[in-house]
């Protein structure tokens, strides 16, 4: 059974009913879970912590998990790691103008909020 680009639930069926053809069982119950995937929101937001990537999300919906921005944030200077190694530098200013500009995030990246400087 191929697992790839399937949900669990598909996952759980497809084996399910392989094992039902091939007569091997006549009643079976598959259960499918993923591992847990996480990335990371640190610097100047309220809940500095590691998220669990639940699929879809945005830099700036990562912040808004990690409660927003702390009082001392430098919302031009939002850093995004990606766990290859690639960083960008995002302004959340730009960013609320142009919406492509808010990165997705993945499993193993990193954001984080720089502090502003007076």
């Amino acid at each position: 059974v191929v697992a790839a680009d399937r949900t669990p639930s598909q996952l759980q069926e497809e084996i399910r009913k392989e094992y039902i053809n091939r007569k091997l069982f006549n009643v079976l119950t598959v259960t499918v879970k993923t591992e847990e995937r996480f990335y990371s929101v640190g610097g100047e937001v309220r809940y500095t912590n590691r998220m669990i990537y639940m699929g879809y999300t945005t830099v700036f919906r990562a912040i808004d998990s990690a409660q927003g921005f702390g009082d001392f944030a430098n919302r031009s200077r939002i850093e995004l790691r990606r766990a290859n190694g690639q960083t960008f530098m995002i302004d959340w200013k730009k960013a609320v103008k142009d919406p492509r500009l808010d990165l997705e995030v993945f499993p193993g990246d990193q954001i984080i909020v720089h502090r502003r400087h007076y």
